[in-house]
């Protein structure tokens, strides 16, 4: 926090005072005289500036600024009368600038000084001009405002000040220079600095308003002409200075936002044109890989390229969309989003671009993906399954659209862990959901019912579900389990009735598959 010395005698302008600059978080000292001046200075020698009454009471006009201005502080004069005389006696004490107290605004410019001066902080600058006495002058004004101060006396050694000098952020440069003038010299600035990296003020004698042009037009940020007061080059700094700051915030806060937030813009067809490093690294893509594709590129083989048709079709129907979307990252693992697509119009109404917001919820999707698995088989678990079926029988309630239930156990399963031991009888389990994985296919919802009982939800009528069982009956009393040889299942199928509930269905699955235990097991029967 930046220490602010307030030292005058009026108690109005000290809680004024005190209470704006507490409102931009500087630590304010209060000296009410000299006296108290001096001894504050002797505890706190590292102050930001100092606020200090020209006419203080019980000293001489001005000694309170000499003072300050002798120990190396920048100082802003408060005055209750601004007469030219009295301008002049102020500009020759080296402070920052003066404020006459009877302006309404004059204590807001007070903090606006003290924020500018908070934002240059030694910072560097870079003075080119070929006469000793203006450069001295302007040197003087800006080590005034606390500017690490480099000079130059051409042009030619300004440059090779610049690349000598890393973070050279103001350049005041005279138009007239030996070799090479002062457009010449701006021009070939901004070929390496853009005006938001370097600020270039350009200083003329000149009354030519061409001139001026011209030398904007090279890439000045802005002109003062000579001769000048004190107070107009310092508003002028103070102008850039602002400006400047509100783009390195922006800077920083489009860093922080480009490393921690995964967006993406694309043009109006859809191909990217910037990706966020937070972006990059959650899909383990470059930006060089990413731009010009669009984001099909992630698309997950489970999620279809209608529904990204579908999503845009979305944003154009109704301005934006959200929505979770499982994507793949380069290396084929799955990556869920949280997405939020908005569209970005010009001043005009024209759409330019979209922006895409995502919210990384591959985690909070595992975690989810867990709690409805078995953990032994892998398969969904009985929790899952029903809910499935239920949101099933709601969606089918209205519709003729027929639903098979295969319900399977292995036969004498007690009799493998008796013999062989409750881990070889797991072995079984899981290659028997290894088996069903890879033979079901997408219309098809496979979970263990609990123990050694398994169940199929397939969105097919009874005749193909049976068929689906038969060929699984087949596969599993081929394979061979080493020294347990090989192992049966039984089958019982069904598919849903005219007046059906989850229950009925279940229930006669239940009793499809005891036909076939009593039928000598092995074997698919149907109800």
């Amino acid at each position: 926090m930046k220490t602010v010395l307030v030292v005058d005698d009026s108690e109005s302008v000290v809680s004024l005072l005190q209470l704006k600059l507490h409102k931009k978080n500087y630590a304010v000292l209060i000296a009410r005289s000299y006296a108290e001046l001096q001894k504050i200075f002797e505890k706190n020698r590292s102050l930001h500036c100092a606020i200090v009454d020209w006419n203080l009471e019980g000293v001489e006009k001005g000694q309170a600024v000499s003072f300050l201005t002798e120990q190396g502080i920048p100082s802003i004069v408060l005055s209750g009368e601004l007469s030219l005389d009295l301008q002049e006696q102020i500009r020759d004490k080296k402070n920052v600038d003066y404020v006459y107290k009877g302006d309404i605004f004059a204590f807001d410019y007070v903090v606006y000084i003290i924020d500018r001066l908070r934002e240059i902080d030694n910072r560097k600058a870079l003075v080119v001009n070929d006469s000793k006495t203006q450069t001295y002058v302007i040197k003087t004004y800006l080590e005034e405002l606390t500017f690490q101060v480099f000079v130059a006396s051409s042009a030619e050694e300004g440059l090779a000040l610049m690349d000598t000098h890393a973070n050279i952020q103001f350049v005041f440069t005279d138009y007239i220079l030996p070799k090479m003038n002062g457009v010449q010299f701006i021009s070939k600035l901004r070929k390496k600095f853009s005006p938001e990296e370097l600020i270039i003020i350009a200083l003329t004698g000149s009354t030519s308003r061409d001139l001026a042009i011209h030398l904007l037009k090279a890439g000045a940020n802005d002109f003062i002409s000579k001769p000048f007061r004190k107070e107009e080059f310092n508003k002028r700094i103070f102008k850039e200075m602002e400006l400047l700051s509100i783009l390195e915030e922006n800077r920083r806060y489009m860093a922080i936002i480009d490393d921690y937030v995964i967006f993406s813009r694309t043009d109006i067809q859809g191909r990217i044109k910037y990706a966020s490093t937070a972006l990059c690294r959650a899909v383990g893509y470059s930006k060089e890989e990413l731009l010009g594709q669009t984001h099909k590129i992630f698309r997950h083989p489970d999620t279809s390229i209608d529904k990204y048709n579908d999503i845009l079709a979305s944003v154009s129907k109704m301005g934006s969309w959200s929505g979770e979307v499982r994507n793949q990252k380069k290396d084929g693992r799955p990556f869920w989003v949280n997405l939020l697509i908005t569209p970005v119009f010009d001043h005009n109404g024209k759409l330019t671009e979209y922006i895409y917001l995502r919210n990384d919820i591959t985690a909070r999707k595992e975690i989810e993906t867990l709690a409805t698995l078995d953990y032994l088989t892998k398969l969904k678990n009985r929790k899952y399954f029903d809910a499935k079926l239920a949101a099933l029988f709601l969606k089918y309630s209205q519709t003729a659209d027929r639903i098979s239930v295969i319900f399977f156990d292995v036969d004498f399963f007690k009799k493998i862990n008796d013999t062989h031991g409750h881990e070889k009888g797991d072995f079984v389990l899981k290659s028997l959901a290894r088996l069903v994985r890879k033979q079901m296919n997408k219309k098809m919802l496979a979970a263990r019912w609990g123990g050694e009982e398994f169940i199929i939800l397939d969105k097919e009528p009874l005749q193909f579900a049976e068929k689906f069982a038969e060929f699984l009956r087949r596969q599993i009393e081929m394979i061979d389990f080493g020294n347990m040889g090989t192992v049966t299942c039984s089958f019982g199928v069904t598919s849903n009735r005219s007046g059906d509930n989850e229950v009925l269905l279940l229930k006669r699955a239940d009793e499809a598959l005891y036909n076939a235990k009593n039928s000598g097991r092995n074997q698919v029967r149907t109800l």
